[in-house]
Order: structure tokens, then sequence, then C-alpha cells
């Protein structure tokens, strides 16, 4: 048993939010910024929450996971503080799904993230089941608040006692 992720995202910078300055990149490693992930996307009303799903799991991961594969673990809102320079403050938030699909080597494709839409930094990163526990434990790891609550479940509730 191992765990598929992903990881993605950009680097904080206050000069990216400011547009001030331009970045040295060769100071800010893209790499410092990489966050461990789920596979996730924009829901779009054409199709399904599982649809979605299996076309971001093929496009981030390689796999091409039947569309009855996904189980639905938990939908939650989430919501954060916003607040700008201007002052202004406001609250923002979004429904996020959390789904649980099983992935075995017939249903990989491609070679992973080579279907990654182009503009998109993306990593795919497979962990044994000792590898997920050490990196729910070290703090200093930058981890999605949502791809930790998908650790403790697959933990809880996919892995046998033991392992």
């Amino acid at each position: 048993i191992s765990a598929v992720f992903v990881t993605g995202g950009l680097p904080y910078s206050a000069d990216l939010m400011t547009n001030k300055h331009e970045v040295d990149w060769s100071k800010v490693p893209l790499k410092l910024g990489m966050t461990m992930e789920l596979c996730g996307g924009i829901i779009d009303a054409k199709l399904s929450d599982e649809e979605i799903m299996q076309k971001e799991v093929w496009e981030e991961c390689g796999y091409d996971v039947p569309v009855q594969n996904f189980e639905r673990i938990i939908t939650y809102f989430y919501y954060y503080l916003v607040i700008l320079s201007s002052g202004a403050v406001g609250i923002h938030g979004n429904k996020q799904t959390i789904y649980y699909a099983e992935c075995t080597d017939y249903m990989d494709i491609t070679k992973r993230g080579e279907t990654v839409p182009e503009g998109d930094m993306i990593e795919v990163v497979e962990m044994s089941i000792p590898q997920v526990r050490e990196l729910l434990g070290d703090v200093s790891k930058p981890i999605a608040g949502n791809c930790s609550l998908g650790m403790f479940w697959f933990l809880a509730n996919r892995v046998p006692p033991g392992t």
C-alpha cells in the first residue's frame, strides 16, 4: 500500500503581492513554495464532482480511474479572513469535497505529470505508509489542510492495523 499525492503552488513573496519589485527567482527557488496537496480542480457545472475528480487525477497524476471508483469522504466549507493593504477586511471561502479512489499500476496510462496543463507546476509524489506518518508529524513540511485531513482519513480507514 502506498499513497499518491501532488505538490504544487508558488513561493510566497511580498514582491508578488504588491508588484513593487521584480522577483529575483535565483534567490527564491520555486521548490521552496511547493506544498503537499490533493488532486483538485474547479467545479464545472457541466460535469459531476466525480467526473471532475476523474479528470483532475488523470491530468495531475496520469491515472485513468473509473468514475465509479471515487468515494466521497467529506464535504465542508473553508473560510478565512482577508485583510488587504488598503485596510479592507472581508471573509473568503469555498466548499471543498475530498474523494478517495484506489489506483493500480494498470490505471497509470501516462508518464506521471505528463498531462499537467501548461503553466501548472505539479509534481507527483508516491509515499509509503511510514512516509505518510512521518510527513504528518513534521511541522517543517508545508501540507495543505485538506491534504492533512485526507491523509489522516486514509490512515484511519484504509490502512490495515499494524502497517
